[in-house]
């Protein structure tokens, strides 16, 4: 069987770290970006079992990025991290449906939500 792997795109470097530790911990392979710009060549050469998105209020690029991955791997879930509700209605519009959580969270609801949507 296969160890899932998990992209983490996260601008805030100690939650970015913590997540990195934590999911690394509990078996996953972990690969991290700080923002999105950067997501689009990986995508080509990797298979990711989950993406971890974080989205703020200015974040446009983002969900627009959110567009592209599901234009082009529909069947990768995403788990929005997000600073307020508007933010996360603004991504469900655009396609990150399996789940979502407010910030502030810890490592270990990030790391809950993760098994709960992997193991379905």
């Amino acid at each position: 069987m296969l160890t899932p792997s998990i992209l983490v795109i996260e601008d805030e470097y100690n939650l970015r770290q913590s997540l990195q530790l934590v999911l690394q911990a509990a078996g996953y392979t972990v690969r991290t970006l700080q923002n999105c710009s950067d997501a689009p060549c990986l995508f080509e050469f990797s298979d990711y079992s989950l993406i971890v998105l974080s989205l703020h209020n200015s974040n446009h690029f983002a969900l627009d990025q959110i567009a592209k991955i599901r234009d082009t791997f529909p069947q990768i879930p995403i788990l929005v991290l997000a600073a307020n509700e508007t933010t996360v209605f603004a991504g469900i519009k655009q396609g990150c449906t399996q789940d979502y959580l407010i910030k502030p969270v810890d490592p270990g609801q990030i790391l809950a939500h993760i098994n709960d949507i992997l193991m379905k």
